[in-house]
């Protein structure tokens, strides 16, 4: 069943938590290229620091999208106390939100699998802390079922894939790609042939538009991704075909990366949203090219 509402989706008030990230920047542009009038945008940058537990905010919305906390594998391992706490505690003060205004509830959770057990990865596969960062992710994900469950108000956690688009930061492989042709640096590829399942971030925020417009009862968990994986061969193969000096700047120094393959299975998201993913690699790598003016 889905949420029954006669308040037109447009009307909701929506709490973006996290609206200067990646993600967030992208999904406010698009919600207000589509006329979302009531928008809350809440971060460090206007004065809402989400990881203090003594903080109470008294903030009237409708849904709760929670995109903030720290990102980042390599630097979980730094500061793992960091991660852990910021992480829990957002996404706590951010519960407890949705639970004073009975506000539907969306979390997005990446990297939580670890090492694949089968191919494609669906939601009922065994999800497994292997860094600071994942662990994280994972007991935030407990809180919201938790929450969920103890005070029936609808959740849903939707698990991207690799996300990749214009203006990431630089500690992704196609940002760092992007990076080597613009400033024409060389860059080391530690794994040509480990392959990943890579979303352009344009169509994770198409599903959570879907999600805010027709979000499901009580609790639901959603794997969303391209369901094909790219090795980072591929991806110079197709930097190339746009660049064609961009080999010159890559070297590969044959380190094998644990994980070597990781394909998402997205038939639920894509049978209950009638979503599919729009933007092809190819096409995903030529808009980022064409943005940084290098075509």
């Amino acid at each position: 069943l889905f949420v029954k509402s006669h308040m037109d989706s447009k009307k909701k008030k929506i709490l973006i938590a996290g609206h200067t990230g990646f993600v967030g920047k992208h999904l406010s542009a698009q919600l207000d290229s589509k006329g979302f009038l009531n928008i809350i945008p809440i971060s460090r940058s206007n004065g809402y620091d989400l990881s203090c537990a003594s903080n109470s905010y008294d903030i009237d919305c409708n849904i709760v999208i929670n995109l903030s906390g720290l990102v980042g594998i390599d630097f979980s391992w730094k500061e793992p106390e960091k991660f852990y706490k910021e992480n829990y505690l957002t996404t706590l003060n951010l519960l407890e939100i949705a639970r004073k205004n009975n506000a539907a509830f969306i979390q997005i959770s990446s990297y939580i699998y670890g090492e694949p057990e089968y191919q494609p990865i669906d939601e009922r596969h065994n999800v497994r802390g292997y860094n600071p960062y994942s662990s994280s992710k994972i007991l935030s994900e407990k809180l919201c079922i938790d929450y969920s469950n103890y005070y029936h108000f609808p959740v849903t956690i939707i698990r991207p894939f690799n996300l990749y688009g214009i203006n990431q930061s630089n500690h992704f492989l196609i940002s760092q790609l992007i990076e080597a042709a613009i400033s024409k640096s060389n860059i080391e590829v530690y794994d040509f042939d480990a392959k990943r399942d890579y979303l352009w971030v344009g169509d994770l925020v198409n599903g959570i538009l879907k999600v805010i417009e027709t979000q499901k009862e009580s609790l639901n968990i959603y794997n969303i991704g391209s369901g094909k994986s790219y090795s980072a061969r591929e991806l110079v193969n197709i930097f190339s075909a746009h660049i064609s000096s961009f080999r010159d700047y890559v070297t590969n120094n044959g380190q094998k990366i644990l994980i070597q393959d990781c394909i998402c299975d997205n038939s639920l998201f894509s049978k209950d949203f009638s979503w599919q993913p729009q933007t092809s690699m190819e096409d995903g790598i030529a808009k980022i090219i064409k943005h940084a003016k290098l075509d």
